[in-house]
């Protein structure tokens, strides 16, 4: 097979498998010769910024001189993005050999009478094989859905666990409650290894601090009171962390979600304690860490200097991203992510032509009502509400239904995402575009803003 034929297989995957528990992960990676003991792994799940820490994750530690592998879904444009070597999707030829290793235990175990790996177990071995290949050092690794089931689970030795925030989504798989919610995504704590999570609720935070505390996990806990936002313009924020260690400095970054300092900082304290650990190591010759709040971790000027310059050069694509003057991207696609992108632009009084589409697994309606409801009517022009290229898609005219139920303001549905796109960029005039929803929909948006003279 060609790299096209290769991809081709693999998107057909959903149709003829389903979801397969771990034990047959575990038998799957052993075959292809257990490629997640050869390199670290910082294990991250939660409802809403998990690529985002995973993101941040990644070039901290490039930053720190490391060779690192980043597996996330989905992708916005291409299948590469799945697997990213040192900041880098991996080329079409590196891909394709580790789909042809997959590939070849795959019809063997199938021959055996093994069940096929779905599409995510198939493109987690593939990630694995390609980052074995590379000699990376660190893996950051984002769990598909939940945590205690993902196959990426599989891996049993992280060196770190992160969980962000505990929100409503994929209630069918997870649960109806925050708590059962939190359960699913504390599967991935581990026995002594270090677990920072975002603080959500009472209800999620004792779920989580309990299982850390059953398996002896060193645990630290990131709040909203930890980080004080100091201004939001140009589309970017300027914060400033509410812990000594990090100095008086203002941080910043290039995308200005309300909610991603708090995704910083759990990338900045996961790398604190990793640097504790190693600090540790150097001087005593043991790997422990003997503390509760990790308070004696200590970082120089230096240190945080290198952190912060890191993380303001930074763009996060299709996740508050002004990918053209005006125009912004982001891939809100449920009901806590929409909340916080209402609250990151309630500031704003420039006029906005919202483009919207969204999946029907998720509580649209709930999305629907937070985004007319929270935003100051009078200043939004239009909402066009479009078709997303994904089978579960919701359509168009039964989303356009939905939000005349909630706003007055004029609702276009147009089908096709490049149509909905060249009426907003005719509206835009001085005001500002907005595509939020589905990552499917901000990836075809994006491809089109950066091919097409729009």
């Amino acid at each position: 097979m060609n790299y096209t034929e290769a991809v081709d297989y693999i998107l057909q995957i959903p149709k003829f498998t389903s979801k397969n528990d771990l034990d047959e992960t575990k038998s799957f990676l052993k075959e292809l010769g257990s490629p997640e003991k050869e390199f670290e792994v910082i294990h991250v799940a939660g409802t809403n910024g998990k690529g985002s820490v995973c993101f941040y994750l990644d070039t901290l530690l490039g930053q720190e001189g490391k060779s690192v592998g980043r597996f996330t879904s989905p992708h916005l444009e291409r299948i590469n993005e799945r697997m990213m070597i040192n900041g880098e999707e991996i080329g079409d030829e590196h891909f394709l050999e580790a789909f042809r290793q997959v590939l070849k235990v795959v019809e063997a175990r199938v021959a055996e009478g093994t069940p096929h790996p779905t599409f995510f177990e198939f493109i987690f071995g593939m990630a694995l094989l390609a980052f074995k290949e590379a000699k990376v050092e660190t893996v950051v690794l984002e769990t598909g859905l939940g945590g205690r089931l993902d196959a990426t689970n599989a891996v049993e030795h992280p060196i770190a666990t992160v969980i962000t925030s505990i929100g409503y989504d994929h209630m069918k798989q997870l649960g109806n409650t925050l708590g059962q919610i939190a359960y699913e995504k504390a599967g991935i704590i581990k026995e002594g290894v270090p677990l920072v999570f975002a603080s959500t609720t009472e209800e999620s935070d004792h779920v989580i601090k309990a299982r850390a505390k059953a398996l002896h996990s060193p645990t630290l806990m990131v709040q909203s009171k930890d980080i004080q936002r100091v201004k939001m313009e140009n589309n970017g924020i300027a914060f400033s962390i509410k812990r000594d260690y990090y100095g008086k400095g203002l941080w910043t970054l290039r995308n200005g979600g309300i909610y991603q300092p708090y995704n910083a900082l759990l990338a900045l304290e996961t790398m604190r304690i990793l640097y504790g650990k190693k600090v540790t190591i150097e001087a005593t010759g043991k790997d422990v860490l003997e503390t509760e709040a990790f308070s004696h971790i200590q970082l120089g000027e230096e240190q945080v200097k290198v952190w912060r310059q890191a993380l303001a050069a930074l763009v996060w694509q299709g996740r508050m991203e002004e990918i053209r003057p005006g125009v912004i991207l982001d891939g809100a696609h449920n009901l806590n992510a929409v909340t916080g992108f209402v609250e990151s632009i309630s500031h704003e009084s420039s006029y906005k032509t919202i483009i919207f589409g969204a999946v029907a697994d998720k509580d649209v309606e709930s999305m629907v009502r937070a985004l007319t409801g929270g935003l100051e009517e009078a200043s939004v022009k239009m909402y066009i509400v479009t078709n997303v290229s994904d089978s579960r898609a919701i359509d168009s005219q039964k989303l356009k239904e939905l939000f005349t139920k909630y706003t007055s303001k004029p609702v276009m549905a147009i089908q096709e995402p490049a149509e909905a796109l060249d009426v907003a960029m005719k509206q835009q005039g001085k005001s500002k575009v907005y595509c939020l929803g589905s990552l499917y929909l901000i990836g075809e948006i994006r491809k089109l803003l950066l091919d097409k003279d729009i």
